[in-house]
């Protein structure tokens, strides 16, 4: 019986290049794997990042220009301007419940109203939603007109926020300036920014006098929204969407700013036409599409009832693809330069209240 006593030189070179065949496979299926695994998970924040910012938009939107009751009420604006003067302010102007600016350019600015701190990225949309939220709200149980005061017991508003009390048959826009947990005080001064320019509830506001008294007692007071979306850079350097709204320091009424989602690029918004008066918008219907650009229409048309969103949602990571990945966004194709993993998703929203 003969032992082995040792491995000749040929064997051992077949031995080495049988295991090194070995280990390139399985660092092949390693490097493989992590590709694969980077790409779904990119892939996966991706939607996410979409689910999250789609459902704020398109929540706002659903609730643009709501005031309560019916849509056609009037609105009392007494609030002063950001001079102090007898103009409505624009931050809370519910006439234009819903304002877009297509297309920002930086240069040129925009007349909706941002933080001093924003920086919108160039060539994205800005859309402000305003409306009136019942979360909160209370019910008017006595209004003393010539002394601005109404009872609402139990409700939590705090000093310098802008509200809107409707009764069905008419509204107003007042701001806060009182501290009584059972009151709403809606009169004139300079404790609170704005300020309210008169005490009197009705149309026409005239802020030279008290106005025009119009009693709200059986009424609703509810706090008033306003939330403006964009796109901006984030600390990081990353694009997000970002939002406004109205926020109350040292009981004046300000504009806050809140970074919701980032890796999204681009917000571009369409609105839905209804040209035949049957309620739809019609480039959702037909196979031509009749969705235009909100800067081609002039936005108080009533024939608007929908819009239509569009998101460009990046990855956060680069080099996700190997080589760059071309898009569609409104039926133009975009190729990028970089090897980010982007997706376009896009939702449309009907218009339920007053908008345009």
């Amino acid at each position: 019986m003969k032992y082995q006593k040792g491995l000749s030189l040929i064997e051992l070179m077949i031995a080495l290049v049988i295991g090194l065949l070995l280990v390139a496979a399985t660092v092949q299926m390693f490097v493989g794997s992590r590709v694969t695994y980077s790409m779904q998970n990119e892939l996966a924040k991706v939607q996410e990042n979409a689910r999250f910012a789609m459902n704020f938009i398109s929540r706002d939107l659903r609730m643009a220009g709501y005031i309560g009751c019916t849509k056609h009420l009037t609105i009392a604006n007494t609030l002063r301007d950001t001079a102090n003067g007898d103009a409505a302010h624009g931050e809370y102007d519910l006439s234009v419940p819903i304002a877009i600016e297509d297309n920002y350019v930086s240069a040129s600015g925009t007349s909706i109203d941002l933080p001093s701190n924003a920086s919108p990225s160039d060539g994205t949309d800005i859309v402000s939603i305003k409306f009136s939220d019942t979360e909160g709200a209370c019910s008017v149980t006595d209004h003393n007109t010539s002394s601005a005061v109404m009872t609402c017991t139990g409700h939590e508003f705090v000093t310098g926020q802008v509200l809107l009390v409707s009764d069905c048959k008419k509204a107003a826009i007042v701001q806060h300036t009182g501290g009584n947990p059972n009151k709403i005080v809606h009169n004139t001064g300079n404790s609170v920014t704005p300020g309210n320019c008169t005490k009197g509830l009705g149309l026409p506001i005239v802020c030279s006098t008290l106005g025009t008294a119009e009693d709200f007692t059986g009424g609703t007071v509810m706090l008033l929204r306003n939330y403006t979306y964009y796109i901006d850079q984030n600390a990081f350097g990353v694009p997000a969407l970002y939002r406004t709204s109205i926020g109350v320091t040292d009981k004046n009424a300000t504009l806050n700013q809140q970074e919701l989602v980032e890796g999204v690029e681009n917000m571009q918004v369409l609105l839905g036409l209804d040209t035949d008066d049957d309620g739809t918008a019609d480039c959702f219907k037909s196979s031509v599409s009749r969705c235009v650009s909100s800067g081609s229409v002039t936005v108080t048309e009533d024939n608007i009832v929908a819009i239509r969103v569009s998101l460009v949602i990046r990855s956060i990571a680069n080099n996700v693809t190997s080589t760059p990945q071309s898009y569609v966004l409104n039926g133009v194709t975009i190729t990028p330069t970089d090897n980010y993993l982007r997706k376009v998703f896009t939702s449309t929203v009907t218009l339920r209240n007053r908008t345009l």
